[in-house]
């Protein structure tokens, strides 16, 4: 059982489940621990991501060397996919998500990396006008969205001697794009806060996965999140 998500009224979580010979999309109440099995696709369906107004959700699903990211109501029916051909292992194309599908807060939008990897790709809740919303050449992806409306992503930099991740925003209404956070050590994928404040992320830096949160209100916030010391403070005098 992996990749749990809310549903937005809180009242359940979604999840995938491998049961030995394909992985599908479950739902629990919270309540009293009814499970409800989503799909029955046979195949590899992973990654659900609910819309916000609690009527259908998303996920990735793989079968026959080829993963789509496909779409269905909340209750699982009306199951379909949205993309056709997004990876390709014939094609030596990553056919492992990683990261949810993006719904835009008004459940209209929905963002997802493109399977090349380096693209971030967004489409209406239909599945239709696909359009390629970032992709210049750059390692983007992780798409996630603002209370706003905005869309954020991480873009990757790796050379034979460096290595770091900037966080963007794209704006739909006017297609510009503005740096939030550069030279971030860490790579993500994240949680952002709708206000923008505070970041999630996992990583085995103790040894363990663990979960750690981000205040990027103050200076030692920014300095984990670029992985640069923290200033020291000076010392107090001694008082008696």
């Amino acid at each position: 059982d992996r990749h749990p998500m809310w549903t937005f009224d809180g009242r359940s979580i979604l999840f995938d489940s491998f049961d030995g010979k394909s992985r599908e999309i479950w739902m629990v109440n919270v309540a009293d621990g009814r499970l409800t099995q989503l799909t029955r696709l046979g195949g590899l369906a992973s990654f659900p991501s609910p819309s916000p107004d609690g009527k259908e959700f998303t996920f990735f699903f793989y079968k026959d060397d080829i993963m789509n990211l496909w779409k269905a109501r909340i209750d699982g029916g009306d199951v379909k996919p949205l993309t056709k051909g997004l990876a390709s292992a014939q094609d030596n194309q990553c056919t492992f998500a990683c990261h949810v599908a993006a719904w835009a807060p008004d459940s209209q939008i929905i963002a997802y990396s493109g399977g090349d990897h380096e693209s971030i790709w967004a489409m209406r809740r239909d599945g239709t006008d696909p359009t390629k919303v970032i992709g210049d050449d750059t390692h983007s992806h992780f798409p996630w969205f603002f209370g706003d409306g905005q869309m954020g992503y991480i873009t990757e930099h790796v050379s034979s001697t460096d290595a770091y991740t900037d966080a963007r925003a794209y704006d739909f209404k006017t297609g510009k794009t503005i740096m939030l956070y550069e030279r971030m050590a860490i790579q993500g994928p994240f949680e952002w806060s709708n206000d923008g404040k505070r970041v999630l992320f996992h990583s085995p830096r103790s040894g363990n996965f663990q979960i750690y949160m981000i205040n990027l209100g103050d200076a030692e916030g920014i300095a984990t999140l670029r992985g640069t010391p923290v200033p020291a403070q000076p010392a107090q005098p001694a008082t008696n």
